[in-house]
């Protein structure tokens, strides 16, 4: 009996050295990936190359799943996208709410960082769980300049949200003559019709904008 519990204490003594040994979270370089995060927020690139030096994760993720590039596209920091990509930081990456950096940069408007996503190898068609697009959003908000970019990159103009929506129906319904007359050109389905069976047409003519309705009549 006195061996067993020798052999006991002995074998629970190793376990408490082995368990001192195990690594533990590295507190210092959590605190680093946040830096890193707060740092390509607020685009002090010289910062976020101190740190990528340093060897904190690029690809490093907060509570939202967001990354640093994510963080800099969103705000328009085209220097630090550059330095993060050229660390290696994941394109393609999706937060909680399935939205890529390319996406980020597109609602925003910046134009210069979605060319450096696409350059990268980001996803243009990448889509959210309802299934909208970059090109969608930026159709919606009529941001021309951005759909031109999306659609010479190769972003799919006839794509569909769950609900049958194109870009086209969604630019048509917010009176953008413009990002229209761009969808169009790129061969934009103008019979196409959502689940509600509404058509680009139908949804201009809801609206009142009769600028739209007569492009699209021409087109179709």
């Amino acid at each position: 009996m006195g061996t067993l519990v020798l052999v006991v204490c002995e074998w629970g003594a190793a376990a408490d050295v082995a368990a001192a040994r195990k690594p533990q979270p590295n507190r210092a370089t959590e605190s680093q990936e946040v830096a890193l995060f707060d740092a390509a927020w607020s685009g002090q690139t010289d910062t976020v190359r101190s740190l990528l030096a340093a060897g904190v994760n690029v690809n490093a993720r907060d509570p939202a799943a967001k990354t640093a590039l994510m963080a800099a596209a969103v705000n328009g920091y085209a220097e630090t996208v550059k330095v993060l990509l050229a660390a290696g930081a994941d394109v393609n990456v999706r937060d909680e709410h399935g939205e890529t950096a390319l996406m980020n940069a597109a609602f925003n408007g910046y134009v210069e960082i979605l060319n450096q996503l696409v350059a990268a190898g980001a996803d243009v068609n990448a889509a959210r769980e309802g299934g909208d697009t970059a090109l969608m959003d930026a159709a919606w908000n009529g941001d021309t300049r951005v759909v031109n970019a999306l659609l010479a990159a190769g972003a799919d103009v006839d794509a569909r949200t769950l609900d049958g929506d194109t870009a086209l129906m969604l630019a048509s319904s917010k009176g953008h003559v413009d990002v229209v007359r761009s969808l169009l050109a790129m061969g934009a389905d103008v019979g196409a019709r959502n689940r509600y069976g509404d058509t680009a047409i139908d949804l201009a003519v809801e609206e009142g904008y009769l600028p739209v309705v007569r492009l699209l009549l021409k087109a179709r």
